[in-house]
């Protein structure tokens, strides 16, 4: 009784659409408001009713699962460390998202999708951490990025600076640096690499080499102001970065040059030209400073320091992306092939982060499908090195507030329509909702304008949910969705992954990978020299 009175009263809240009596029967699929099923996906998904339906089937698959892990703890090397180490962060990637981008990647070949798996889910050790920070329960990527890569908590806003700091203001930077994980394993002769989809300055990448209390001063600082801006402190770093792909070049131009590849003007008000800077630094050994994807396929893998900036600022969509602009993964693969011809150790930091774009923008087929991309960078990783001598660490900086909801039907499309067809499940409108959903961000006032003109929630029968630039409704507006404070997920695989099982605070993997590595405050008497 208490259920019905609560499910009346929201639909006295909800608006003009009060009626309760609607029920679909168990287990039909809504395939009718949803695309089309293939007859080869129509054959996938029989085939697995038949195989789901043997109780011996699960019995099976558990005792094969607990097989392997019994054969992998009796393999256990606690003594082998990591010659060299990769870091993937998912920029937003929050556990329904790797769940949604699971699915969806089984979908796009003809299956149900929830018995895919991505990648990384198949890598042996998994752990959770916390990405709280000094001074918030829901942290942003500066904070958490800096967390990642230097080992310190720190504040929202600020980037490679302690929690002594405080945001925005440049008189209180001097002294509360905190060095990322790049330059410490610089200073041990490794080599090191970043590379994102994002401009090299953004608060992720920005974390591996800058120090300032406001993650916009990205090419300009307030008047007086003795910190650097980013741009300029990634071009003048105390310490060599040998390889950089991104987007961002404006970022580095003066504000009367026009960039060659786009048009447009650059952002600098200070007369410096960075990137002319950049290649002077370099210019006594083998550098290239790249543009286009077919200039960065083509270089020598025995060029000493690499500078690629393929859009003149956050690089595209992936499946917006021009012939100039190279993949995720093709750019994995030639930071890796570099880094690897150098002979040395090498550290290796890759951001997806459009992940976080698409979720910022309400876009939950952009989130999933950038998801995608960075599970094949990752597929290619593994496919370049060894788990004998390489740690591979995949994790999220933050999560996000997207939704996975009730109940749509075994390999109902990820990004589609559902109706809620359960008795505990009716509701009020009478109308389909996506699965994936955000309880705020930019699409909400079109939500909200809909239930003020008393016409219910936006009728979604004839939209296409699965098109990228749909919007999944939200409830709350704002101009971008706010992150989520959840708890993400580590993956790990390589010499000593097996200690990022557990729950852990965020600057615990920046500890894990430095002893690993045998590097800085980490480093020991066991380790093994390569």
């Amino acid at each position: 009784m208490a259920y019905m009175f609560w499910s009346l009263l929201l639909c006295i809240v909800v608006g003009s659409h009060t009626t309760y009596s609607w029920t679909a029967p168990g287990g039909v699929c809504d395939v009718d408001i949803n695309k089309p099923r293939t007859a080869q996906f129509q054959y996938n998904l029989d085939q697995i009713e038949i195989r789901d339906a043997d109780r011996e089937y699960w019995r099976d698959q558990a005792r094969d699962t607990m097989k392997d892990a019994i054969d992998l703890a009796k393999k256990l090397d606690t003594t082998t460390m990591a010659k060299n180490i990769i870091l993937f962060i998912g920029d937003g990637m929050s556990l329904p998202t790797v769940t949604g981008a699971r699915i969806l990647k089984g979908q796009k070949i003809e299956m149900p999708g929830e018995e895919k798996f991505l990648s990384f889910e198949q890598f042996p050790y998994v752990g959770m951490s916390k990405t709280y920070n000094v001074d918030s329960q829901v942290a942003d990527c500066a904070s958490t990025a800096t967390a990642l890569l230097t080992g310190v908590k720190t504040k929202n806003r600020m980037i490679g600076l302690n929690g002594k700091a405080i945001p925005g203001d440049c008189t209180s930077a001097a002294g509360k640096e905190v060095d990322s994980i790049l330059k410490v394993a610089k200073n041990a002769g490794w080599n090191v690499g970043i590379v994102t989809t994002a401009a090299l300055v953004n608060s992720t990448p920005a974390a591996a080499y800058a120090h300032t209390p406001e993650e916009k001063w990205t090419y300009t600082v307030p008047g007086g102001c003795a910190v650097q801006d980013i741009a300029t402190q990634f071009v003048r770093s105390d310490f060599d970065i040998d390889v950089a792909l991104g987007g961002g070049r404006s970022f580095f131009m003066r504000n009367t040059d026009t960039d060659p590849d786009s048009g447009t003007k650059g952002k600098r008000t200070d007369g410096v030209d960075l990137i002319a800077e950049w290649k002077n630094k370099y210019s006594s050994g083998t550098s290239r400073y790249v543009t286009k994807k077919a200039d960065l396929l083509a270089l020598s893998s025995s060029t000493n320091y690499v500078l690629g900036m393929f859009h003149p600022d956050d690089m595209s969509y992936n499946d917006r992306k021009s012939s100039k602009e190279p993949s995720l993964t093709e750019m994995t693969e030639t930071a890796l092939q570099l880094l690897q011809n150098k002979n040395k150790q090498y550290l290796l930091v890759v951001e997806g982060a459009h992940i976080n774009t698409g979720h910022r923008e309400n876009k939950a087929g952009q989130a999933l499908h950038e998801t995608l991309a960075m599970d094949a960078a990752v597929e290619k990783a593994m496919v370049m090195t060894s788990d004998d001598d390489t740690m591979v660490i995949v994790t999220a900086d933050h999560g996000h507030t997207m939704t996975m909801a009730g109940y749509p039907c075994r390999g109902q499309p990820i990004l589609g329509k559902v109706y809620a067809k359960e008795d505990f499940a009716q509701y009020c409108d009478e109308l389909p909702y996506t699965q994936l959903g955000y309880s705020n961000g930019p699409s909400a006032p079109q939500v909200q304008q809909s239930l003020k003109d008393g016409k219910g929630r936006p009728r979604l029968d004839s939209v296409d949910t699965e098109d990228l630039d749909y919007q999944a409704q939200s409830f709350i507006p704002l101009a971008a969705a706010t992150h989520g404070g959840e708890d993400v997920q580590i993956f790990a695989s390589g010499p000593m992954s097996h200690l990022a099982q557990g729950v852990h605070d965020q600057t615990y993997i920046n500890a894990l990978m430095l002893y690993a590595g045998c590097l800085g405050r980490h480093s020991h008497a066991s380790c093994k020299q390569y």
